[in-house]
Order: C-alpha cells, then structure tokens, then sequence
C-alpha cells in the first residue's frame, strides 16, 4: 500500500490517506492561497490555483465553492462541475480581486470530490491606494536663462514616482487652463501618452520646452489625472526677451 501525506481542511492540517494497492484518488491544490495586491476599486489580473489529482485512479470534483464578493471566477481549465481528473493530471480554476477598501479580505474555497474528499484552497484580496509624486517636488519648473521670443529652450523633465504598493494610472495630462498661444510644450521623456500605468514604486519622466511666443514672463499649470486621487499639478515659469534683430546681410546683432 502507498502512503500519502494530504492537507485537507481550512487550515491544511495534515491527515494520512492510505492509498489500496487497487488504486485511490487524491486531490491537492497549488497553491494553498492566492493572494492579491491591487488599487482599491480595481480588478485584478486573473491567478490561477492549479488542482492535481496525485493518486492512481480517476477522480471527480462535483462542488468547488463559488467565489463571491470581493472576489470573482475568472475561469481555468477545469470548467464547470462536475469535472473528471485522470491520475496525475491537472487543471486550473481561476479567480480575480476587486478591494473596494484599503486592508485584506479572505475567502475559503474547498473542492469536493465524489467520494467525499475534499482540498481547501483561501483567496487573500489585499487592497490599497497608490501615490503619485512629482519631482521636483516644489511644483514649479523654472526655465533659465531667459530667452529672446521664438526661441527653443533646452528639455526640462518632470519626473513621476509611484510611491505607493500598488499600480497607479496616469488618464491625463492637461493644462489647467488653456492659453491661446501655447509656449510650454510637451516634447519627450520616458512616460508614454496618457492613460498609462505606473507599477509600484516604478517612475518614469515628462520633458518640455519653452519657447516665449511675447516679451515677458509665461507661465502654464499643468495638471497630472490620476487614480490616486487629487491631480498633482507643476507650473512652468520662463522670461520671454524681445527678438535680437536680423540685419540684410542675414547676420544677427550683438
């Protein structure tokens, strides 16, 4: 006879099965919980639990417990109950969180097979709150030195960290209010066009110019949407100087 050690129960308590020599079934899940960290209000990307019957003789699951609540079924290769587990194959089932509140919810599921054994399985749903921060963390980009109009300044960069534990998404980038002639102008860096994602604790980087369209001071508030909460905002700051003259012969003055 073969001597199989298998958890079964809520807590995985070990309990010793004796496999006949006539052949037995065994149903083992892996892994014994699932566990999801995502932004509150946001739906997980599916995890999967993976069932194997370990014995030598063909079983069938007649009830697995539905999720419910915060969590949900996201299909699997297992299908629908019943379903049959030749020994030693495996399928899937899969699941997918929903926090719709900071802190961790738990489901326990058990998978019941048709002589009566069974394998328990727990779905931890963590939820929680990114946080977006820009750098500088002033909020106020300042081009130096001043530049005569028309003019193209250097790049200057915004950085955006993700200081949270969880992904954050960028849906805007905008000026708080739109002027009429535009001299701040988006022209590079490493964060694509929005909406995008930050995962936790990743950053990437906005670039601008500024090219003075009047004589003067210009300014332009831009506002960073995102799915941690409240716009974070930066403002643009440069000096607009009068044109250096173009003489006939095509040379500039001093």
């Amino acid at each position: 006879m073969n001597l199989l050690i298998k958890r079964v129960g809520r807590l995985g308590v070990a309990s010793a099965i004796l496999l006949a020599a006539s052949g037995r079934a065994a149903l083992d899940a892996n892994p014994n919980q699932l566990v999801f960290l995502d932004p509150v209000g946001a739906t997980s990307e599916p995890k999967y639990v993976e069932l194997t019957n370990t014995g030598n003789a063909t079983l069938t699951v007649v009830v697995v417990t539905p999720a419910s609540g915060r969590f949900a079924n996201a299909g699997g290769s297992c299908g629908t109950v019943p379903f049959t587990l030749a020994a030693q194959a495996s399928c899937t089932l899969g699941y997918t969180s929903r926090p719709q509140a900071v802190g961790t919810i738990y489901q326990y599921l058990r998978a019941t097979t048709a002589d009566g054994t069974y394998e328990d399985f727990t779905l931890a749903g963590e939820g929680d709150l990114a946080d977006l921060e820009l750098d500088p963390p002033t909020g106020q980009v300042r081009f130096m030195p001043p530049l005569p109009v028309g003019t193209v300044s250097e790049e200057h960069f915004v950085t955006l960290h993700n200081r949270g534990r969880v992904r954050l998404q960028v849906l805007s980038i905008a000026p708080a209010v739109v002027p009429p002639v535009v001299a701040f102008v988006r022209t590079g860096g490493g964060c694509p066009e929005p909406p995008f994602t930050i995962n936790a604790f990743f950053s990437c980087t906005v670039g601008y110019t500024f090219t003075p369209v009047a004589v003067g001071e210009a300014q332009l508030s831009v506002n960073f949407h995102n799915t941690a909460g409240s716009p974070e905002s930066v403002t643009f700051s440069g000096l607009g100087l009068p044109e250096e003259p173009i003489f006939a012969s095509g040379f500039e003055g001093s």
